[in-house]
């Protein structure tokens, strides 16, 4: 990093808001990454609700539309390469084994988002009384039956 102190804001604070964008670069260059537009956090945990969903539609597409299947492959991995080069241009450190998405806290946030419908009922429940327990449950239970009864007529993940 810089061994420029030149006031309070890029001594003390400097380390608590991060690096400056001269140190990103000089680190960059040291590691050999290319510069690339960090995915803002609402951009991360976008990522992390389409990492749930992708593999349905690529199971749908292997499926029903073999051929939209394999160009439906490509462009999920070109975007996880591009969305991967804006993580480690924006957090450059060396390469090894670990990918920078392990880290990404918002993706895994996008992540646990999309269960977030199924756990409201749940939640609501538990200040209300046994009758209203039962219905949400009851509800609940309907909810996960009917997907259930989707996925086998689809033949999804088969017993």
């Amino acid at each position: 990093m810089s061994d420029n102190n030149d006031g309070f804001a890029s001594g003390l604070l400097g380390g608590l808001l991060g690096p400056s964008d001269e140190d990103l670069d000089a680190l960059r260059k040291k590691y050999g990454i290319p510069a690339a537009e960090a995915p803002p956090t609402m951009a991360r945990i976008g990522r992390g609700m389409v990492d749930v969903w992708e593999p349905f539609k690529q199971m749908y597409l292997n499926a029903y539309h073999p051929a939209l299947a394999d160009a439906y492959r490509v462009q999920r991995r070109e975007d996880e390469q591009l969305y991967q080069r804006g993580l480690l241009s924006g957090n450059p450190q060396p390469m090894t084994s670990a990918a920078p998405a392990d880290d990404d806290t918002w993706r895994m946030v996008g992540r646990g988002a999309v269960a977030a419908p199924f756990l409201i009922p749940g939640v609501m429940s538990l200040p209300a009384t046994a009758p209203e327990i039962a219905m949400s449950a009851a509800l609940t239970g309907g909810v996960y039956t009917s997907l259930d009864d989707i996925r086998r007529r689809l033949g999804i993940l088969t017993d």
